[in-house]
């Protein structure tokens, strides 16, 4: 699963968070997926401003 920020940007940040998302998936850890979720969300939103 990918945001619109993850597809348009690939900044290290966004790596990083996409990264941490993948391998908490990995671990079945889905409160972490969800807080990496929410984080790339939140994160998007500065990169739309930043536009």
């Amino acid at each position: 699963m990918s945001t619109p920020a993850m597809k348009t940007h690939k900044c290290t940040e966004c790596e990083q968070l996409e990264g941490k998302r993948k391998q908490a998936e990995q671990d079945r850890d889905y409160s972490s997926v969800s807080e990496c979720n929410v984080l790339i969300a939140r994160y998007g939103i500065t990169h739309s401003v930043r536009s």
